[in-house]
């Protein structure tokens, strides 16, 4: 599902309020398709993916209001870490993302196994 990606934030200006309804209008639309019956490793990698593309979108997000609140620090005030919220949000949605897919792995080799 291919998305436009949030303004980058290149300097100040920004409007946060339009930044957030933008944010929540994305995720609004990205709904998961739904599971009937038991869940089979096609809806396992379905909703990886669903996850992974929410947490890309609320990693931009949140990319932007951090920047836009260094920008607006005074000079030499800021110690925010963008390089480690980035790694952070990076490394949660691998973690979550890897939980599906390591569940789908089990289906997988329970079926080869049968």
């Amino acid at each position: 599902m291919a998305q436009a990606a949030l303004p980058s934030i290149t300097s100040r200006g920004y409007d946060e309020g339009r930044m957030h309804a933008d944010l929540v209008t994305r995720l609004m639309f990205m709904r998961p398709a739904p599971i009937t019956g038991i869940a089979d490793e096609h809806d396992l990698t379905d909703r990886a993916e669903h996850l992974k593309a929410i947490f890309a979108t609320v990693a931009n997000y949140a990319k932007c209001i951090v920047q836009d609140t260094i920008d607006s620090m005074s000079a030499g005030t800021s110690c925010i870490d963008q390089t480690g919220i980035a790694a952070i949000l990076a490394d949660s949605a691998s973690d979550v993302c890897g939980q599906l897919l390591a569940a789908r792995d089990v289906i997988l080799e329970t079926r080869d196994a049968a």
